[in-house]
């Protein structure tokens, strides 16, 4: 008796399958990407808030040592750096590009430079994301805007603190800058010069 080789033949994808498959995952790319680009910003927005709040903490711990005023040089915040905070991190918006590259620019000394031990090295003039104003003391009424965004970057809104220490995000067509000068070493923001809130 003759045996018969039995073939299989494995069956792949068709040209079909294959573009419905790619056309339907570049369809849910298209849908997803916003969604986790939004969520992103949104924790940003979050971030900032959070350091404009700490901020607000160690301004009012600096105006109780000092009779109740308030650091005096406008866009001034390095005299609450140092001894009212752990860290200068909480003067960088994640959302402001442009303060990585002045912070790594106004950097004199190399990372790995022997550090005392307990100590943080503040680089000056401090570079911070938040403009700050002056002349406000703890007898100002409590919606006074105090420091916030330079500009409306968390999706066309900006982050403001008030003199009570509530922060809240105000939309691009609400939002006026904490300071009508303009931000130092950059162009003039949008809106610049309205003056404070």
């Amino acid at each position: 008796m003759k045996e018969m080789a039995i073939v299989h033949r494995t069956r792949g994808f068709t040209f079909l399958e294959l573009t419905v498959v790619i056309g339907v995952i570049a369809i849910l790319a298209a849908i997803l990407f916003p969604v986790f680009a939004g969520a992103r910003e949104n924790a940003r927005r979050s971030t900032c808030q959070s350091n404009l709040h700490q901020i607000g903490l160690a301004l009012h711990a600096y105006a109780r040592d000092h009779d109740g005023m308030l650091p005096p040089r406008p866009l001034d915040l390095a005299p609450i750096a140092v001894p009212y905070l752990n860290s200068t991190a909480i003067f960088g918006c994640p959302s402001d590009n442009e303060y990585s590259k002045q912070t790594l620019a106004a950097t004199p000394f190399p990372s790995n430079a022997p550090r005392e031990p307990g100590l943080m090295k503040l680089t000056l003039p401090l570079v911070s994301s938040y403009a700050y104003r002056a002349g406000l003391n703890l007898d100002h009424r409590g919606d006074e805007p105090v420091a916030g965004d330079w500009s409306p970057i968390h999706r066309e809104a900006g982050n403001i603190l008030h003199l009570s220490g509530y922060v809240r995000s105000l939309p691009g067509g609400s939002w006026k800058p904490v300071v009508s000068t303009p931000r130092p070493g950059f162009a003039p923001a949008p809106n610049a010069m309205n003056g404070p809130q």
